[in-house]
């Protein structure tokens, strides 16, 4: 209104002060016909705008906005109904209706000038796409509380490894430790050893050096070295030494020279003054053909004596071998 007003003045303006002029009366004219286009194009403008639906499932309604060009009308239509709203001073218009139940219903919205459809879904459409929204949420929380159990899981699982990790890199410090207090203990107690408990312990590793003893084997032969028992038994307190692996050398050096059964090899490193757990140790790890071992020691004795294949058997038998295998030595002698 404003640009109307001072438009017109400034024409009448112009036209009292060149009323003597067709030409400059010309000229205005044009210049006002000039400024009412541009106020016509700038007054024409596209102001029809309609936003996106909005529902509430809880009240059954929905609701339709937006914006429209204050001095209009804006005519509504669907198949069953035509509604006409006016937009306020804010240039502002809404309206509520109630959800259709089943099927979706579509909107036509015109200014006279734009038109623009909105559909509005019905209540069914929008309770599926909430059940369907709630499932998803669920199936969410569901991975979710699946994933966090998961990971307090491994969590957890770390914590007890690291833990472990923890007791065993103790337990083994505390092993390295007490080894070397004894070590320790073991080299000062040689240190203020007696002469002839000094000589008793090098004579023990000399003999160990060369041959496998039993302990009770290697005391008996210090012994028999004619060093005291006191000096003796310093060597057998202070030499380093795993008895189970002499029990086990001690077999294997019989099986070199000479055929044993099971049994017959058992009975042999209890004889050499092995505990009974030293020598299940090397009877479990020695590596021996029990058959072969049968038919070697059927013919060591047919090298020395003649015997029939029965006696040959039972004299078997009687070294302690099993019956399958006293019969493997007779089937395949030569």
């Amino acid at each position: 209104m404003y640009k109307k007003v001072f438009s017109m003045a400034v024409f009448i303006s112009l036209l009292g002060a060149c009323s003597n002029s067709n030409t400059a009366i010309n000229s205005l004219s044009s210049e006002v016909s000039s400024i009412s286009s541009v106020e016509s194009i700038t007054e024409k403008k596209e102001v029809l705008t309609v936003n996106e639906p909005e529902y509430s499932l809880e009240n059954n309604q929905f609701k339709i906005s937006g914006t429209a060009d204050s001095s209009l009308i804006v005519i509504m239509k669907s198949k069953d109904n035509t509604i006409e709203l006016s937009p306020t001073e804010n240039h502002e218009f809404e309206y509520l209706g109630d959800l259709p139940e089943s099927d979706d219903l579509e909107y036509e919205l015109s200014d006279g000038q734009l038109t623009k459809i909105v559909l509005i879904e019905s209540k069914l459409t929008l309770e599926q796409k909430e059940a369907e929204r709630i499932e998803i949420e669920r199936q969410k929380a569901e991975e979710e509380a699946k994933e966090k159990e998961l990971a307090e899981l491994e969590a957890a699982k770390k914590a007890e490894e690291e833990s472990i990790r923890k007791a065993e890199e103790e337990e083994s410090e505390r092993i390295r430790k007490a080894e070397e207090e004894e070590k320790r203990k073991e080299q000062e107690a040689i240190n203020q050893a007696s002469r002839e408990q000094k000589n008793a312990l090098q004579k023990a590793k000399d003999y160990l050096n060369y041959s496998s003893f039993s302990k009770v084997g290697l005391y008996d032969q210090l012994i028999y070295e004619q060093f005291p028992n006191d000096a003796v038994q310093f060597a057998i307190d202070h030499i380093e030494v795993d008895w189970h692996d002499q029990a086990f050398q001690k077999g294997n050096d019989y099986l070199e020279y000479s055929a044993f059964s099971y049994q017959g090899l058992y009975d042999q490193l209890a004889y050499e003054g092995f505990e009974n757990n030293e020598i299940q140790y090397a009877m479990d790890n020695i590596s021996a053909d029990w058959n072969d071992n049968a038919l070697r020691k059927a013919i060591d004795y047919l090298d020395f004596t003649s015997f029939s294949d029965q006696g040959l058997y039972d004299q078997l038998i009687y070294e302690g071998f099993s019956a399958d295998q006293a019969q493997y030595a007779i089937n395949n002698l030569p």
